[in-house]
């Protein structure tokens, strides 16, 4: 008995999804902080780290400890340079921090910006964590975080959306727009805007532009003609964590029929060679081409010429980014070769 269209592209989804390991590349790294001896960006890029008060911070130990009073009332502050290269639009802020004592109201652990407050991560008295951004607004996750115990936190944004994970899983995200950043592109341990600062330690301060959380599905390429025109494959839905993607294939032969879905890693390269990949030699048409690589195939019934594929995207963090390519092939009798190709869309996974 076969399994219906839909759980059988699904399950090679996952399967698509669970052979690769391969990681994301294209991060560009702006500034790495380690802390563990020095204040000095490991990558030369930008001066030291600041240690700010009166006294200030103690040196670098496995990391640089603040007290939590406020900079300007006497306390600590903790402070990179101006970060000139850094892409308030397309970013992302990994740090390991270490709770000494939860704030009495609600307080920073980091801060970009110690004069615009343009994101960063916020704790309540009870060590619920959350995100603030554009100066005043907070949101709040569900997870708790306790004194005593380092953590390793990646703050995300890209599109109008921040992120924040922790210990590589996603505990909370916020539509927050563009970001107001007066370009005070630092990193500070102190909120200026309501004089609260960090009661803790942090290490490993990491600073990258390109990070990828925005799911995006695009078509590109295009198809060769069969009967009933050219194949048009499209995206009708986002490919959103712990949601259903769909495509659609239009411009079909209008009797029943079949249609191939090819899943693909990649749209330059594929087991023939490089792409697009011409299949005229196999005796399709003119202009027809392979798009995708193929590393998985379903496929579909096609009704009043068209067909629709379905996939489910696991709520999976980890495959925030990743990237996958569709290109659709419809049985075709009076086409040349008996096949007709559409163009392809390329998909990658977020939020």
């Amino acid at each position: 008995m076969h399994a219906p269209p839909r759980l059988a592209a699904s399950r090679i989804f996952l399967a698509v999804l669970a052979a690769s390991a391969t990681a994301l590349v294209g991060q560009q790294i702006q500034a790495f902080y380690p802390l563990a001896t020095d204040l000095l960006d490991a990558t030369n890029t930008y001066g030291p780290i600041s240690l700010l008060g009166s006294p200030p911070p103690a040196p670098p130990s496995n990391g640089v400890c603040a007290n939590g009073v406020y900079f300007f009332g006497g306390g600590q502050d903790v402070r990179t340079p101006l970060l000139t290269s850094l892409d308030i639009t397309d970013f992302e802020i990994d740090v390991e921090f270490n709770i000494t004592a939860l704030p009495t109201f609600q307080g920073p652990v980091i801060m970009g910006g110690d004069l615009w407050r343009w994101l960063g991560i916020y704790l309540q008295p009870n060590g619920t964590v959350g995100i603030k951004h554009n100066n005043s607004n907070l949101s709040w996750s569900t997870t708790t975080l306790t004194t005593g115990q380092w953590y390793s936190a990646s703050l995300k944004y890209e599109g109008g959306v921040a992120a924040l994970f922790l210990g590589g899983s996603l505990v909370h995200f916020v539509t927050t727009g563009p970001l107001s950043d007066g370009n005070n592109r630092n990193i500070t341990t102190n909120d200026f805007s309501n004089g609260r600062a960090f009661n803790g330690c942090i290490r490993n301060l990491l600073v990258m532009n390109n990070t990828t959380l925005v799911a995006t599905a695009s078509p590109y390429g295009v198809g060769c003609p069969g009967s009933a025109g050219t194949p048009a494959l499209a995206p009708t839905t986002s490919p959103q964590l712990g949601t259903v993607f769909q495509l659609g294939a239009s411009s079909l032969p209008p009797g029943p029929g079949f249609a191939l879905l090819a899943v693909g890693f990649s749209q330059t390269i594929s087991a023939l060679g490089p792409l697009p990949l011409s299949l005229q030699p196999l005796g399709l048409g003119a202009g027809c081409n392979l798009l995708v690589s193929v590393d998985a195939t379903t496929g579909a019934a096609t009704t009043g010429g068209t067909a629709g594929f379905s996939l489910n995207v696991p709520f999976n963090p980890a495959f925030l980014g990743f990237a996958l390519y569709f290109q659709c092939a419809s049985i075709d009798p009076p086409a040349p070769g008996g096949i007709a190709v559409s163009n392809a869309v390329a998909a990658t996974i977020g939020l």
